[in-house]
């Protein structure tokens, strides 16, 4: 179908659909649909990855580990059998 001028819009189809066509400025076959439909998801994904880089520099610093204070010396080591 061709369309003569940006707003002739065609009896059949409805008003949104076809002010969705204005905005796109024409008929989008499936290759390039398929196209945007990528684009949209790849910048979906680089927003989502920069909010959690945001998030994750926002995070507070974890409290130091205690000292162990056991006596490493009498620790079992694994892969040695056990003195008794």
């Amino acid at each position: 179908m061709i369309l003569r001028f940006r707003n002739d819009s065609p009896p059949f189809i409805s008003q949104a659909i076809f002010k969705h066509f204005l905005e796109r400025g024409g008929w989008v076959g499936r290759k390039k649909k398929k196209k945007l439909k990528r684009k949209k998801k790849k910048k979906k994904e680089k927003e989502k990855r920069k909010r959690k880089k945001e998030k994750k520099s926002k995070k507070k610093p974890k409290q130091a580990k205690r000292k162990d204070s056991t006596n490493k010396n009498r620790k079992h080591i694994s892969g040695q059998p056990r003195l008794r």
